[in-house]
């Protein structure tokens, strides 16, 4: 499986738009293959417990129903459980009765240019925007061997720099020699959304 690192800008909400549509013509201006479109939900469930579910749907994974129940401190591992995903309607029904603290969705444009997959998509909650992710494929055997090609291919060709500094802890902490999966595309996911969750709770509270 290719190695996947997700980069959020450090953008405000307003900027969202002309940011998105600046990266997309810097995709396009090198001629990639343009993909169907792609999209990431994220459901997340206050159990009374006070530990919350959160589902996950992607469409690179359109047969996969992606689960993960958010660790009670960050001393704990990220654990991701995977079902088909008919388990995604069982789930919500099952969870209907607890309080259902959001929704996030992301859909963006996908490309294709030589052995890299290049996503990008806004984020957004009851369709306000919350933030801009870029989704970066790239075809190596190992984290060790992609890291750098995908930090000089997102600061050369994308134009931004130390993007690295856009990276989670999770790809942070990977040992170098370790493979990827899916679940660690969704752990990334996970960590950009709790991120803007934090973001959008403290616009509220002021």
């Amino acid at each position: 499986m290719p190695i996947t690192y997700l980069f959020k800008l450090p953008i405000t909400i307003d900027q969202i738009p002309q940011f998105r549509e600046t990266l997309e013509k810097r995709i396009q201006s090198l001629k990639p293959r343009q993909l169907n479109q792609f999209q990431v939900q994220a459901v997340m469930f206050q159990a009374t417990s006070q530990a919350s579910i959160q589902q996950f749907l992607h469409s690179d994974f359109s047969s996969t129903c992606f689960s993960l129940i958010e660790p009670q401190s960050s001393s704990h591992e990220t654990k991701v459980l995977t079902a088909d995903i008919g388990l995604a309607s069982l789930q919500r029904r099952i969870l209907d009765g607890e309080k259902k603290a959001l929704q996030l969705d992301l859909i963006g444009s996908a490309f294709k240019l030589g052995d890299f997959y290049i996503k990008i998509g806004a984020v957004t909650q009851n369709s306000s925007n919350r933030g801009l992710l870029i989704e970066i494929s790239y075809c190596a055997s190992n984290n060790n061997d992609a890291y750098g090609v995908i930090i000089e291919f997102v600061d050369s060709h994308l134009g931004l720099s130390n993007s690295h500094e856009m990276l989670t802890s999770f790809v942070k902490k990977k040992q170098p020699h370790t493979n990827y999966t899916p679940e660690d595309t969704i752990i990334q996911y996970y960590e950009h959304f709790n991120s803007m969750r934090s973001q959008t709770a403290q616009i509220r509270s002021h």
